[in-house]
């Protein structure tokens, strides 16, 4: 008899775990995808695009836009928000810049630092502008890249150019 209540005990409560154990589903974990800013990009206006069908291109080694050309070397995202940030890179040749009268002048640019800000970035598209700086007096250090080069301080103006993933 003895053996008999410990057998029921014994089911009742494996019973009771198991049931236990299947209603315990974990929940599915979410899923992150982080939404890279590298690629190449492109906005609605093919007969202004400044290279082959696009207008930027951003690599881990490399940055190539409109306005500044490629250069070669780090290119450091910093991100403001989870769609939102600057790109920093480091001139790796001389540039070519314009006067006041529109006139093409070399700009001494090697070695010294220049950033893009970006926003609104999805997937697929993203919302992008250099900087503008009317004196070419670009900054010999990243630190200073940084604190020169902001949103708030009006360096990339207003208005960013959409732009889609090629």
């Amino acid at each position: 008899m003895k053996n008999l209540k410990f057998s029921r005990l014994f089911a009742a409560v494996m019973f009771v775990a198991v049931l236990g154990l299947t209603g315990c589903k974990p929940e599915p974990e979410e899923v992150f995808i982080e939404v890279s800013i590298y690629g190449t990009w492109t906005d609605n206006y093919a007969e202004y695009d400044a290279y082959d069908g696009y207008d930027c291109k951003i690599s881990v080694d490399f940055i190539e836009t409109a306005s500044y050309g490629k250069h070669t070397g780090p290119v450091y995202i910093t991100k403001t928000s989870s769609d939102s940030g600057y790109i920093y890179y480091q001139f790796s040749d001389d540039i070519t810049g314009y006067d006041a009268s529109f006139n093409p002048i070399t700009v001494n640019a090697k070695g010294k630092w220049c950033a893009v800000a970006y926003k609104d970035l999805t997937a697929n598209s993203v919302k992008m502008n250099d900087v503008f700086d009317a004196t070419y007096d670009f900054p010999s250090t990243l630190d200073d890249c940084i604190s020169k080069y902001t949103i708030e301080n009006g360096s990339f103006g207003s208005s960013f150019t959409p732009l889609k993933k090629l």
